[in-house]
């Protein structure tokens, strides 16, 4: 079976990075025979050890010209070499590859919660995106609820969409204390911490997070607030910088950036707790590997949140007053037995998520198609 796997972008970490690498260990494994070409923005040393995977380097970040590049190149491409399939893996798909094409969808938001992303990106979705999934011969949806959205949103029939879960990368795991100790005090970072990693963009919606936090230190709690991930809009101009200013936690609150991929996990496991305030998301991979860490987590129920966490993280309603996150941090935070409760569970439930049944999965669906091409 020749594969081309289309995952530009990947240079950039994130939850679409960490997708893409972990379908292409996952394809790998389950398949040994398997061929792959990877569609690459950057090489990525921890695929260059797999045999059964070629990187073909496109040194294109601009999103937009990337796009218009593969809409030459990848039809190109696909005549020449002869690929079985031709996976389109982070949303975005071109026209007229030759073999069956199937595009994997994270999720629905410019059309869930339009009024937080471009226009020029919602125009996309409400009007270009539909008419590619129709050309589509299947589409992978990485949750029931992204599956529901596009039966919702664009009427596409079930017989054309598989929900195939995403998977948790091995490096969260739990950590000695020491080599947690050796990483966060790089960063700056002291124990005890609650933790957000995500971008730091009104989708995150993290303006509840940083008052709460303020109404957890005000009720004695001594600890910080750190905040992984990259800013969509420079310091000077952050809006949450005078929220923080107004609240007086400055001082308590460490944006870290992104950080690299071996360095995130033990930072992770660190931490008390792990708070996501997000408006709505598609999979929210990170809850998962803040549970893989043995973390205990609080969650919204928006979009497929809950779907993937179910009762093994603590949920609250889709955006949060900050009283009321402001509680159920305090119910962690000063609460032991029910915060290590909460990471039993969430260590037993982020065991469901590996890169083989991801690829075992996904080849299915090759399979299938190939059978009834």
């Amino acid at each position: 079976m020749k594969v081309l796997l289309d995952v530009m972008g990947i240079s950039k970490a994130g939850g679409g990075r960490t997708a893409s690498i972990e379908l292409l260990k996952g394809l790998a494994e389950a398949e040994p025979s398997i061929e792959i070409c990877a569609l690459v923005d950057s090489f990525i040393d921890e695929l260059a050890r797999i045999p059964q995977i070629v990187q073909k380097v496109i040194p294109v970040r601009n999103r937009f010209v990337a796009r218009v590049i593969l809409q030459v190149y990848l039809p190109w491409l696909t005549r020449r070499k002869q690929f079985d399939i031709v996976h389109h893996a982070k949303n975005l798909s071109v026209l007229f590859a030759k073999g069956i094409n199937i595009v994997t969808i994270y999720d629905m938001a410019n059309l869930t919660i339009p009024q937080i992303f471009p226009k020029v990106d919602n125009v996309f979705w409400r009007f270009v995106q539909p008419a590619l999934l129709r050309r589509a011969n299947h589409i992978i949806a990485i949750s029931d609820t992204t599956a529901l959205d596009l039966k919702r949103f664009f009427g596409i029939a079930d017989d054309r969409i598989t929900t195939i879960y995403l998977s948790v990368p091995s490096r969260f795991r739990l950590y000695p204390p020491q080599d947690v100790e050796t990483i966060i005090q790089k960063l700056g970072i002291t124990t005890p911490y609650v933790i957000h990693v995500g971008s730091i963009s009104p989708k995150k919606n993290l303006r509840p997070l940083l008052t709460a936090f303020a109404k957890v230190k005000d009720s004695g709690w001594t600890g910080k607030l750190v905040l992984v991930g990259d800013r969509y809009l420079t310091l000077a101009n952050d809006p949450l910088d005078d929220l923080m200013e107004d609240l007086q936690i400055r001082e308590r609150v460490i944006f870290t950036g992104g950080l690299p991929d071996d360095v995130l996990p033990p930072v992770l496991a660190g931490a008390d707790l792990f708070v996501f305030t997000s408006l709505y998301e598609g999979f929210g991979l990170v809850l998962i590997e803040a549970m893989a860490s043995g973390v205990p987590i609080i969650g919204t129920s928006t979009g497929a949140i809950p779907e993937v966490v179910s009762d093994a993280g603590m949920l609250i309603k889709a955006n949060p007053t900050a009283g009321e996150l402001a509680e159920a941090m305090a119910t962690l935070l000063n609460n032991p037995s029910v915060s290590a409760r909460y990471r039993e569970m969430g260590l037993r439930r982020s065991r469901m998520f590996t890169s083989k049944i991801l690829g075992t999965n996904t080849i299915e669906v090759y399979r299938r198609l190939l059978e009834h091409k």
